[in-house]
């Protein structure tokens, strides 16, 4: 497991990857990633706030249920600047030879894309922040004032952008453990098990979802699995023994030999499989 990023100092880079969404086949297209010049549209600061309802029943006089729909992210974003690939890419205008940018009342809806933000960290790993599918969704107010004896008063231009779940996979944000660019867009693969349970038997170690080999004492002849949930929504499971596939509360003989888990998961056309594997205390 990668080492984790510790305290953020900055914000070190911005860009972007447009984003083709087609509604009937589900595929998701991203173009090349472009990342801003520091001195043109270089990131100032940003708020990511989080879209979504937290829905809690209670029994009993306690807390037995807790629901967070995630309606994806609300961001303020503050830029050194607008340039063209801000009007083109984001805001849908259009730009001539002559660097005219032209906005008309046509109602279409704005482009989508990727939005990328780097951060430096104290211990020089840096983290990267990916939402996958962003849209403008209302037009970026903008004002100036004169400059006076006081010295110069810079103004920067604020977008407010909309992060939302996009595909099957509803796929919304990623943060990756570094500070390089890249040219692709990288996607998370999902392959992984969001939780696992054995009946009948105590895992060694603890389940965790970025361990994938563990031992079980069983207290029987057989055990069950009774849980085993992907953390994509659109992660397929397969359960095993040697050859046998197996499900959920299915009664597995232990002596048989080590039950394997695969999850399979496709985001953005992108396949990739993960197994755990759970093997009997001899």
């Amino acid at each position: 497991m990668a080492k984790r990023a510790k305290l953020k100092k900055t914000i070190a880079r911005v860009g972007y990857a447009p984003l083709s969404y087609y509604e009937e086949s589900g595929a998701i297209r991203f173009g090349k990633v472009t990342w801003f010049v520091h001195n043109e549209a270089g990131g100032r600061e940003y708020t990511s706030n989080a879209n979504g309802e937290t829905t809690e029943v209670y029994a009993d006089g306690m807390s037995i249920y807790t629901s967070d729909e995630n309606h994806g992210y609300d961001i303020d974003l503050t830029l050194v600047s607008v340039i063209d690939d801000i009007d083109v890419c984001w805001l849908g205008n259009e730009v001539d030879e002559n660097g005219v940018v032209a906005e008309f009342a046509n109602n279409l809806e704005r482009p989508r894309f990727a939005l990328i933000i780097i951060e430096d960290t104290t211990d020089g790993i840096g983290m990267t922040h990916i939402w996958y599918n962003c849209i403008v969704p209302t037009r970026p107010n903008f004002s100036g004032k004169t400059s006076d004896d006081s010295g110069f008063d810079p103004q920067f231009f604020d977008v407010s952008v909309q992060a939302r779940p996009i595909g099957t996979s509803k796929i919304v944000y990623a943060r990756l453990p570094q500070k390089t660019t890249f040219n692709e867009l990288p996607l998370p693969s999902g392959s992984a098990l969001a939780s696992f349970s054995l009946s009948g038997a105590t895992l060694t170690p603890a389940f965790r979802s970025d361990v994938d080999t563990y031992t079980f004492a069983a207290s029987g002849a057989t055990v069950a699995v009774t849980e085993a949930v992907p953390i994509a929504p659109n992660g397929f499971v397969t359960i095993k023994q040697n050859d046998d596939t197996i499900s959920i509360g299915d009664a597995i003989t232990v002596a048989s030999g080590a039950i394997t888990v695969t999850i399979s998961t496709s985001i953005a056309g992108s396949e990739s499989t993960r197994t755990y594997t759970f093997t009997p205390e001899t």
